[in-house]
């Protein structure tokens, strides 16, 4: 899709609402967006990422082509809601 530079520029840094916004975009996009992946696994990789952000790069990860990626993120320490979206990624 054209509107993928774009998305993973506001997705890689910005206001959080932003990011998500655009992480949800990504994750729609599936495999049509795989370039995204190594977006996504970069945000699990930094110290203060938001939470909100987390849980919309593991959508990424599980729909845009990331599970070695997701597995990987799986076995860091990560908050509740990030380990909830992970499972439901793997069901």
């Amino acid at each position: 899709a054209e509107a993928v530079p774009e998305l993973l520029a506001c997705a890689d840094d910005g206001p959080t609402a932003v990011r998500v916004a655009a992480l949800r975009a990504l994750a729609a996009l599936g495999p049509r967006a795989p370039e995204a992946v190594p977006v996504a696994a970069r945000l699990f990789a930094r110290d203060k990422t938001p939470v909100d952000v987390l849980v919309a790069g593991v959508d990424v990860l599980a729909k845009c082509g990331g599970r070695a990626q997701l597995e990987i993120v799986c076995q860091k320490r990560n908050p509740a809601e990030v380990r909830a979206r992970i499972c439901a990624a793997f069901e």
